[in-house]
């Protein structure tokens, strides 16, 4: 008797697993609105929806635009550059206030200063260290840090908090998809900004 009772509970718990497996397949994976993929790449925060925190970013008045640049030549300083650039033209397209900020590394990617406009592009002015990271992680005014490309990732990803973005791309060539995805993210208009600055600049060559 004794046996065909555990025989009974055994059975029981079996028919439990079963069920709960098969409502676990009906139900599919658990959507995370922290993680949103689009034009193959990865937003996520650890705050909120990206999609509710992007326009919010957006709306502020003054930015801080952020990107490394290697102290010494490397052939990925254009594209850091250009990445930089595409971020204030969008920006002051659409009369948001910019200051730039390069984080000059050494080889190994550590910073060893930066250089500034303070938002005054006639000007240029070297920050230590220091200064410059209390400068990048004060919440005055949303920062936008673009990080040098990473092959440790395995696809391109933007980190998105309350007044920070954090753009990560996994190689060079997906630097700038990655810069266009999150500014058109960020602005409905900005392939028409990027495309009147490029008339722009055409007719003054």
């Amino acid at each position: 008797m004794a046996f065909n009772s555990r025989k009974t509970v055994v059975y029981a718990i079996l028919v439990v697993l079963i069920i709960i497996f098969v409502a676990a397949i009906l139900a599919g994976p658990a959507e995370n609105f922290n993680v949103v993929r689009s034009e193959g790449v990865l937003f996520m925060s650890n705050t909120g929806s990206p999609l509710e925190l992007i326009p919010g970013i957006a709306g502020e008045n003054e930015f801080i635009v952020s990107s490394e640049i290697y102290e010494a030549g490397n052939t990925v300083n254009p594209f850091m550059l250009n990445a930089s650039n595409l971020f204030v033209v969008v920006l002051v397209g659409n009369g948001r206030q910019v200051t730039q900020v390069f984080r000059v590394a050494d080889s190994q990617g550590n910073t060893l200063h930066c250089l500034t406009n303070y938002g005054d592009f006639r000007t240029e002015e070297r920050l230590e260290a220091g200064p410059c990271s209390e400068m990048l992680e004060s919440d005055e005014k949303p920062v936008i840090l673009i990080e040098f490309p990473d092959s440790a990732i395995t696809e391109p990803t933007v980190e998105i908090s309350d007044k920070r973005i954090v753009v990560k791309s996994n190689t060079i060539d997906a630097l700038n998809n990655t810069s266009f995805t999150v500014l058109r993210a960020m602005f409905s208009n900005a392939d028409e900004v990027l495309a009147k600055s490029n008339e722009i600049t055409g007719m003054l060559r």
